[in-house]
């Protein structure tokens, strides 16, 4: 199962998912899982088809130079489960536990943890401008020095969030913790709105 796409450019993508990476080169899909770990991919993130990140659930993330895979071990036992960066030395991973990983460019620091929630995606417009997500309804925002909890109104678990700039950004996920029914929440840059959602399974990731 595919569990998440980055697209650089029209013959640069790439699409992860369970134990194999794949990369699209403008004519066809390829396996580029010569990696030194077997790990269950769950997210994809890059800045060129040299410098490229795959979050793996237990061990940390892969990092692809354009010719070799290197691991980098996270220094957390919690799962992971998704994936952003700004710069090639900004790159955050979520995970169980309300755990987030920084990365500055040598090594993975835990900023944040703990709680009895966990976070599932991740994602930002800018390094002082990023987004966590998770279960009962978690959002934590990072403004460039701490992350602060963000009520929305819901309980319901939250899968993606992605956004177009800072007061258009999006969340998906389940409407109630034993609900399939799906949920879409909208940051105004103010506050967390639900928005009308006519699915009715749960959504698990966007982008637009």
């Amino acid at each position: 199962m595919v569990r998440d796409v980055w697209v650089w450019s029209r013959d640069e993508a790439w699409a992860v998912g369970d134990d194999a990476a794949y990369r699209w080169d403008g004519a066809t899909w390829r396996t580029a899982r010569s990696a030194p770990d077997p790990g269950y991919f769950v997210s994809v993130w890059g800045f060129g088809p040299d410098d490229v990140w795959v979050v793996e659930l237990l061990d940390g993330a892969l990092h692809w130079d354009g010719a070799s895979w290197t691991l980098a071990w996270s220094g957390t036992l919690e799962d992971l489960s998704g994936g952003w960066g700004a710069a090639p030395d900004d790159v955050w991973a979520v995970g169980d536990s309300d755990t987030i990983l920084h990365w500055d460019g040598r090594s993975w620091t835990v900023t944040h943890g703990g709680a009895v929630g966990h976070l599932r995606g991740v994602w930002g417009f800018r390094p002082d401008d990023v987004w966590a997500v998770g279960t009962a309804g978690t959002t934590l925002h990072w403004d460039g020095t701490a992350w602060t909890a963000v009520p929305t109104g819901t309980t319901g678990p939250l899968a993606a969030v992605w956004g177009s700039s800072p007061t258009e950004v999006w969340a998906v996920g389940a409407a109630g913790f034993t609900s399939d029914h799906g949920l879409i929440l909208h940051w105004n840059g103010t506050a967390w709105a639900a928005e009308s959602c006519v699915h009715a399974r749960e959504l698990s990731d966007m982008w637009g």
